[in-house]
């Protein structure tokens, strides 16, 4: 059985920026664009989507996506309870860890198409 690897802080580094990278050519890809919008308890995110279940808000880190629907209601009513916190509206995706760098890459990376797929459903514009 092999065994996950945590990160080094430099892999971290690099993930972060070229998940940054892949999330803003998604953005654009689906009509949205980079913010600096905060959401109702002040966080600020990096980009912003829209969809049919009003603004998606989108920031991306080393090993996830964090995103957070502005119309909670609507996300709610869009994906589901369970799909998204019905409370916050918090729709988040997370990366799992690899056994060495690459892999954990490109578990990562994996998130990119797996949002987009979402986000395009909830436009009405499924791929």
């Amino acid at each position: 059985m092999s065994r996950t690897r945590t990160p080094t802080e430099k892999q971290r580094q690099e993930f972060r920026r070229d998940l940054y990278k892949l999330v803003n050519e998604m953005v654009l890809r689906l009509g949205g664009r980079p913010t600096t919008d905060k959401d109702k308890l002040g966080r600020m995110y990096a980009f912003v989507v829209p969809t049919n279940a009003g603004p998606v808000l989108l920031d991306p880190y080393d090993d996830c996506i964090m995103g957070r629907f502005t119309d909670v209601a609507e996300g709610v009513k869009a994906m589901g309870r369970d799909a998204i916190n019905p409370h916050t509206g918090k729709w988040n995706h997370h990366a799992y860890y690899g056994k060495d760098g690459a892999e954990t890459w490109a578990n990562i990376a994996a998130l990119v198409p797996h949002v987009e797929n979402r986000l395009r459903a909830l436009q009405g514009s499924e791929a």
